[in-house]
């Protein structure tokens, strides 16, 4: 859902990875060891890889991004109108 919505809004400005197991083990925080960070029960994060800055957390934020709002109020687009927004050169 937030990979459609931000390919349609911010066509090409964005790459996409999930569970490549070199980001996993290289953002693993620190003591949380390896074998349990291969699968992290809400661990849904927006990084950007080149700064490793975290723009969203689900385990930080407590909610996810999906909000069962839809339109320009849901967390989604907010998410995507102004923390991505920024993002872009």
């Amino acid at each position: 859902m937030l990979i459609k919505k931000v390919d349609v809004e911010f066509p090409g400005k964005f790459a996409w990875t999930w569970n490549d197991p070199a980001v996993l083990q290289a953002t693993v925080p620190a003591g949380d060891g390896w074998e349990g960070a291969l699968w992290r029960k809400g661990a849904f994060e927006v990084r950007r890889m080149d700064t490793n800055s975290i723009m969203f957390s689900k385990m930080s934020a407590g909610e996810h991004l999906v909000d069962g709002k839809g339109g320009p109020e849901s967390k989604m687009a907010l998410f995507c109108s102004t923390v991505l927004a920024s993002q872009i050169e």
